[in-house]
């Protein structure tokens, strides 16, 4: 599983549910983000995700310049909506 989400972000920019939704994930040219730093973001999702980090992850989230997690931040990736307007 870990596998199948590092490859899927770091080649694809989403994984299945993302590519439904019309989400995706890139890095900081705006493509997609490679498997080096799709592998730090699912290794750092671990951190996001424990109870007590959460509320850190929801305060970064709720910061208004970068609205990313943890994860996002040293992963340098963040999560574009591709629908139309």
């Amino acid at each position: 599983m870990a596998l199948y989400m590092i490859l899927m972000d770091g080649l694809l920019g989403a994984m299945t549910g993302k590519f439904l939704l019309c989400l995706h994930v890139v890095g900081p040219s705006g493509k997609w983000p490679g498997l080096g730093r799709s592998f730090v973001r699912k290794y750092l999702r671990t951190i996001d995700s424990s109870p007590i980090l959460n509320v850190l992850g929801v305060i970064l989230i709720l910061k208004p310049e970068q609205r990313a997690r943890l994860a996002d931040r040293v992963a340098r990736m963040r999560m574009i909506d591709l629908r139309p307007l």
